[in-house]
């Protein structure tokens, strides 16, 4: 239940409907772009650790 309810908001934070008008989307420098990764992996490597126990 709990992963439907996550999955029904994350659809609606990015429906286009949330979209008023377009809006300028700054370019990502590739530093920040490997930080954002590496932020991601170590993120899903503590859930996969907390789920072992």
């Amino acid at each position: 239940m709990k992963k439907v309810v996550l999955s029904a908001v994350v659809a609606l934070l990015s429906s286009p409907a949330w979209a008023g008008s377009a809006s300028a989307v700054p370019e990502m420098s590739a530093g920040a772009g490997v930080a954002a990764i590496a932020l991601l992996v170590g993120a899903a490597a503590i859930i996969r650790e907390r789920r072992k126990k």
